[in-house]
């Protein structure tokens, strides 16, 4: 995705003001999709809720506590349902492919919600670390310790060393960002509300379904941002595409935010392996310079090899996940170019007439005006020209949210700083 294109002008703002009141679309519910149940009753796909009482929403502690229960499955239940509550507005519309596996969508999603309480619980230890091991009150190991030049400074003064501060602040970090919501929900913080259509959208009684999956577009219209899990099929599957296009439409792309799968996953890993490597490094410094206690142990020759190992091995891990994520950003931009309502992936034809028909009339109002004749020909026309648009701002949209590198900042942070912190004290 090129990062220098120029923005078009919103898509919204070719719509006039009393659009809400004018898209009513009345169409054949032919709805059956794992999202779309059959019924036999005319249906409209609509920016307003045909009933109140579909608006609405589940605070994000519910969905993402006890290790993300509501994410297990697609199939719903009343118990699922009972979480949501009535709203009239939503902080973030959840856009994910049921298919994706529920550990990586969900730890996707604590990197959104829960970075910040993360980040700030792993400071509050460390400094609460820094200050024992400063106040005496946490034991530290006698280590070697040269300065640049190789000259051994233990021989003036002794050197301590501890790994306090450091196993401190990575285990609250990771703790804090896969439990915050079960310790927010102990204390009744129910944090932002969220739209997750298995809880959200009535998934037993048939009818309340077909009414839900029919107010998306309002839920759109309500939500605040869009959240999008990255996956392989976010971009090529028919309901997916169709919560994209539509807040574009609706002149909201810089309000989308993207959340890679991967990332997350790869972020906790090579944090996990700095950490063992950074601590393996301190082991090694333990006793004086003419008594290397684990040298001692395991033999020069060993400690040597594991470290050089050690080193290739995040070297190795490094490398393969930026090879793979810059395969993976090259996937969204070749999806994004190739978007299209037209061919995306669906079970029933049925659902890609009703989306066709919704963001037609979003995009051009004026397609009620034409005849029976000419709708056929115009319609191809108008969606081939709204999707043109829909591309171009979505790959904007996907710039901005991601930065301008592609490599989100917050998961090289998440990767490095929780290792970062180390106490050496010296003592004269």
């Amino acid at each position: 995705m090129s990062s220098t294109s120029m923005v078009p002008e919103p898509i919204g703002s070719l719509m006039d003001d009393d659009i809400l009141d004018d898209l009513q679309l009345d169409l054949g519910p032919r709805l059956g999709t794992d999202r779309s149940p059959r019924t036999s009753n005319p249906s409209k796909l609509s920016l307003q809720f045909s009933d109140k009482s579909l608006c609405r929403g589940v605070g994000v502690t519910k969905v993402l506590r006890r290790f993300w229960k509501s994410f297990n499955g697609s199939a719903g239940t009343e118990e699922d349902f009972q979480f949501g509550q009535e709203v009239h507005k939503v902080s973030a519309f959840i856009t994910h492919n049921w298919s994706l596996n529920r550990w990586k969508k969900c730890m996707a999603l604590c990197c959104y919600f829960h970075i910040v309480p993360a980040f700030v619980v792993s400071l509050v230890v460390q400094l609460f670390f820094f200050v024992l091991v400063l106040a005496d009150k946490l034991p530290l190991i006698r280590a070697d310790y040269r300065d640049v030049d190789g000259i051994d400074l233990a021989q003036s003064r002794e050197y301590h060393v501890g790994c306090w501060c450091m196993v401190g602040g990575w285990s609250a970090f990771w703790l804090t960002l896969f439990l915050w919501a079960d310790v927010a929900a102990m204390f009744g913080r129910s944090g932002p509300i969220v739209f997750v259509d298995k809880v959200c959208i009535d998934q037993v009684s048939i009818d309340w379904k077909a009414q839900g999956i029919l107010a998306i577009p309002a839920w759109l219209a309500c939500s605040d941002t869009l959240v999008a899990v990255f996956s392989d099929e976010l971009l090529v599957k028919l309901w997916t595409c169709f919560e994209l296009c539509t807040f574009v439409i609706l002149g909201k792309a810089d309000k989308i935010r993207v959340e890679p799968a991967l990332l997350s996953y790869a972020s906790f890993f090579v944090s996990m392996y700095v950490l063992v490597l950074v601590i393996w490094n301190q082991l090694q410094t333990l006793g004086d310079s003419s008594n290397k206690e684990l040298e001692s142990a395991l033999g020069l020759e060993f400690t040597v090899t594991v470290a050089v190992l050690g080193y290739s091995g995040l070297f190795l891990l490094t490398f393969a996940v930026m090879a793979h994520w810059g395969r993976v950003c090259h996937r969204i931009r070749k999806q994004v170019h190739e978007l299209d309502i037209r061919t995306a992936a669906c079970f029933d034809e049925a659902d890609r007439a009703l989306v066709f028909r919704a963001l037609q009339s979003l995009g051009d109002r004026h397609t009620f005006h034409r005849t029976d004749s000419e709708d056929q020909q115009l319609d191809e026309l108008a969606i081939a020209e709204l999707t043109v648009k829909i591309r171009s701002q979505l790959e904007n949209a996907f710039v901005v949210s991601l930065g301008f590198n592609r490599l989100p900042v917050k998961y090289l942070v998440a990767s490095l700083l929780p290792c970062s912190a180390k106490r050496w004290r010296a003592e004269g």
